[in-house]
């Protein structure tokens, strides 16, 4: 089971949650399926690699339920669409 994260840079706080709500509901499916499955968060972006692997509650619910964390390795020019995507959702929000 995987759940992907393709956000690059500074964390928000909805991408904490985001980022426990992907480890709940992968654990959870695995526990309603009633079999063991391998699980991993794959990420794009260092900080949220950083932060997975790091002293937050999220980062032991990770390793205590089994998840591995992999960070995907994108070409220069997916790093840029991925920023330019978040610059227009931020420009987006904005009233």
């Amino acid at each position: 089971m995987v759940e992907v994260f393709a956000g690059i840079g500074k964390l928000a706080p909805a991408h904490y949650e985001k980022l426990a709500n992907d480890i709940l509901k992968l654990k959870l499916a695995e526990n309603i399926l009633n079999v063991p499955h391998k699980k991993y968060i794959a990420v794009c972006g260092e900080e949220a690699e950083r932060y997975l692997l790091g002293n937050s509650w999220k980062a032991f619910a990770a390793k205590y339920y089994d998840f591995e964390i992999v960070r995907i390795n994108i070409s220069m020019d997916d790093r840029s669409m991925i920023l330019e995507a978040q610059e227009r959702q931020k420009a987006g929000m904005k009233l």
